[in-house]
């Protein structure tokens, strides 16, 4: 019974400390200006597999984007929408976006009133278990 109570009690630490590392982590990269997103559609795969988090620079400059990067933009609806930029018009005023999986462009969808900011990285399917969480 004693090594069954070392057991749990290692675990539980682990467990504990893991936590707090992943809250500190958190709060270091929200003061940053790196906010997590749930990305619940294949638009951009393989890049971006559905069911991803994708953390966002909210700090990056609308005006040093540039044709490649992945980015975060609201749409007039309100959704939140990860694209690569493919195109920069207007004396770089506006951002011509598409899913990397998707078959048609956005068209001429970012300004910089709705630019959220550049794709840093995602981790794939995070986000199924943070929706699950939720519910």
């Amino acid at each position: 019974m004693d090594t069954f109570k070392k057991v749990k009690n290692i675990i539980t630490n682990v467990l504990t400390y893991f936590g707090i590392a992943v809250l500190v982590a958190g709060g270091v990269m929200m003061m940053c200006g790196i906010r997590p997103y749930i990305t619940m559609s294949g638009s951009m795969e393989p890049d971006i597999q559905t069911g991803s988090v994708c953390f966002v620079n909210t700090h990056a400059s609308f005006y040093d984007v540039q044709k490649g990067d992945v980015i975060a933009f609201q749409t007039a609806s309100g959704a939140l929408v990860t694209h690569r930029v493919i195109g920069v018009e207007e004396n770089g005023m506006v951002l011509v976006t598409k899913g990397d999986n998707n078959d048609v462009e956005d068209g001429p969808t970012t300004t910089v009133e709705n630019f959220r900011g550049e794709t840093l990285f995602s981790i794939p399917y995070v986000g199924y278990v943070l929706v699950a969480v939720q519910q």
